[in-house]
């Protein structure tokens, strides 16, 4: 059989096996850890433990940190709950963000400015980088909230949150969800007051993430029904899942510099197959300032969705963008502000690893995708 080469680690990564150990632990704290009694109490110190190992891990001990179930709710509980708070106190009803963000940032936009809000969302360049001093003196001209990410989950491109913060004149929420274990992540140093994060990103569960929420930012809940997480997230946590994502923090945080040299080491390495044996494909992310672990690429007149189902029969995992909007029949509207064409945009394939690769993995990588090149397919 065939093995199977993992490359959509940006879609999700594999569990790593001391988060799994760490749940496995967990699941015998039966009580609700809002009890009062001794099973919800330990519940309770578990998650509390949790919580200080993610705030200490990302250099957050001034932040307040929510768990979600996932990245999508944490942006949504960032930009929808920072909304209600402002109109609570009649604040200034405009929010400013990027034209790249993440359906989770761009779909409450859209809410927001179907309600009356007024949003702008700044351009980036061809390389997916969005000007730092344009964002900030979009904010300037009045703004409750400012939303970039850190990290493009698509091209791996990042972004100068911390210059952004610095000028921005409104709080900053930021997306970091590819961020943690693969570029230094410090809530104190990007001056942000929101950061959203996920778990299955880096390697742990499914169904959880956090946001992160410094103490003079005001956001208020989205669901009604208890008190959990600050008044914030009513609802029982997930104990098992929130002490596996935060002992994948932790991991990916410490291992971080050495995985993110290997990763790197293996992003050049593809770059270099990539430029030898497939001279015209166009590597999307840039070559500085980007994710180590990531390379966008365009294949002129193939069919990205085709190329990705021959892949999977080639025994490859890779993907034409990201995986929430994997549904969609629309090029991706990430290169499209990016300035690629329709047709460009829809030969594009996404790659993405982890620490576990190796350059072996690299080099079947690209003799399988040579072999399902040449057996031409093309654009649809």
């Amino acid at each position: 059989m065939t093995r199977r080469l993992y490359f959509d680690q940006n879609a999700s990564a594999p569990l790593r096996p001391d988060a799994a150990a760490a749940m496995k632990s967990a699941e015998a704290l039966c009580g609700n850890p809002s009890s009062v009694h001794a099973e919800g109490r330990a519940a309770r110190a578990a998650i509390e433990t949790a919580r200080s190992t993610v705030l200490r891990s990302l250099d957050a001990a001034d932040a307040r940190l929510v768990w979600t179930s996932g990245a999508t709710e944490a942006d949504n509980l960032a930009i929808l709950g920072r909304a209600r708070a402002v109109e609570t106190r009649s604040g200034e009803r405009r929010l400013v963000t990027t034209a790249i963000e993440h359906s989770a940032v761009l779909g409450p936009a859209r809410r927001l400015e179907a309600s009356g809000w007024s949003v702008e969302r700044v351009a980036p360049d061809r390389e997916g980088r969005v000007d730092a001093r344009a964002l900030a003196e979009a904010a300037s001209r009045g703004a409750s909230l400012l939303s970039c990410m850190l990290a493009s989950n698509e091209v791996g491109t990042v972004q100068d949150v911390a210059a952004v913060a610095a000028r921005a004149g409104a709080p900053v929420h930021s997306d970091a969800s590819q961020a943690v274990g693969r570029i230094p992540v410090s809530f104190r140093a990007l001056g942000v007051g929101l950061m959203t994060l996920s778990s299955h990103k880096l390697g742990g569960p499914r169904g959880v993430g956090a946001l992160l929420i410094r103490r003079d930012v005001d956001v208020e809940a989205l669901f009604e029904g208890g008190e959990q997480e600050h008044g914030l997230r009513p609802g029982t946590e997930s104990v098992a899942a929130i002490v596996g994502f935060a002992k994948a923090v932790e991991s990916a945080s410490t291992e971080r510099i050495v995985a993110s040299s290997k990763m790197a080491a293996i992003g050049a390495r593809l770059r270099k197959l990539l430029g030898e044996r497939l001279p015209d494909a166009e590597v999307v992310t840039p070559t500085m300032g980007a994710l180590p672990n990531t390379l966008s690429v365009s294949f002129p007149g193939v069919d990205g969705r085709a190329l990705v189902v021959a892949l999977d029969i080639a025994g490859i995992a890779a993907s034409v963008g990201s995986a929430c909007a994997s549904g969609s029949v629309e090029p991706s509207h990430v290169l499209l502000a990016m300035g690629r064409s329709a047709q460009a945009a829809r030969a594009t394939v996404r790659l993405s690893w982890g620490a576990e690769c190796d350059m072996n993995d690299a080099e079947e990588l690209v003799q399988r995708l040579q072999r399902c090149l040449e057996s031409r397919v093309k654009e649809a």
